[in-house]
This record gives C-alpha cells, structure tokens and sequence, in this order.
C-alpha cells in the first residue's frame, strides 16, 4: 500500500516513522541529526597552453559577467540510461548583453569534479576571444574562489556582484525555454 505523501508534514511523519532505534525497550522513535558531510577538495583542471597564450595578448576594457547554476530540466546523454540536472556556466559581455559561451557541464563523477572545470572553460573561452577583460564579475563566492587563481594570472579585476544585468537578461531568455 503506498501512502499519499503530498505535504511536507505528511513527508515528515512517514520518515519520522521510519527510522526506528532498537533498544531495550520496545522500537521507539528518534530523530537523529546527521552531521553535515566533510568538505572534499575541488581538483583543479587548467589548459596550460591557452593560460600561456591569454598572458601574451592585449587586455581589453570589456566587462564581462559570469554565473554558474543549475538547469530546471533533466536531461541524459545519448546513449545514457541515468537522467540528470546539468549545469550552465553562461560568458556574457556585461554592457552588451552579449553572450561570449555558455558551456553545459555535468555533475560526473562529483560536483566538486564540475566545479573544478569552470576555470579551465572561461580559460579556453578567453583564450577563443583573443582578449582579457579588465574585470570579470560573478555572483558566487565559489566562482570567485575558482577564478581567482585565474585574475592573479592574467591580471584582471574580479568581483563579486549580486546584480548581473547583462547576463540576468540571457539568463532569464534561457530559463523562459524550460517553462
């Protein structure tokens, strides 16, 4: 028999129910809190020879913005069996609204694996440009965290930045395609 599990209370009550303790006494119920996970190290990818060529041309004055999220689609790869959530590392010039890359990126076979891929794409996407901007602006801290190896290299301003105007527009004209 399944049970209708439509609210969160009801959600609760049927897991609550199922973690049962065996004591001395009679089963009984407890809630548990589970300590959050430790924290794994994101191992870093980097194409060498394109960071190498970024130090040899020209800054720009461009500002460019960059947000990394997840899609609210599931998606599979051909031939691929297992749905997933892939995740959008969108490039845009900032008072343009112009959009340099969006590159897809899946969760395989970490999150922290895919985090460590998005200093190596905006590296490559740079590098296809011809150009480094004078200042790149994120809305994550951990993007910022990830780029930050990258500014010092390459000597470009990076920042944090809740409001992305360019890239909130491309973003928004993305998202309305999944509703």
């Amino acid at each position: 028999m399944t049970e209708d599990i439509s609210t969160l209370e009801e959600w609760r009550r049927l897991y609550d129910a199922a973690i049962r303790v065996k004591g001395i006494a009679p089963w009984e119920d407890r809630i548990t809190a589970v300590p959050p996970p430790e924290r794994q190290p994101i191992p870093l990818a980097m194409d060498v020879q394109a960071l190498e060529q970024l130090k040899q041309v020209p800054h720009s004055k461009a500002r460019i913005e960059i947000d990394f999220f997840m899609l609210p689609a599931p998606t599979k790869e051909k031939g691929g069996s297992r749905l997933f959530f892939p995740y959008a590392l969108m490039i845009v010039e900032a008072q343009s609204g112009l959009v340099l890359g969006t590159e897809l990126l899946k969760p395989d076979p970490s999150l922290e694996a895919m985090w460590g891929q998005i200093p190596l794409h905006v590296v490559v996407k740079l590098a296809r440009f011809g150009t480094v901007p004078a200042e790149i602006r994120v809305r994550s801290e951990l993007v910022l965290q990830l780029l930050r190896p990258v500014a010092t290299e390459l000597g470009f301003r990076l920042k944090r930045s809740d409001r992305l105007r360019g890239l909130d527009q491309a973003k928004d004209f993305l998202l309305q395609r999944f509703t």
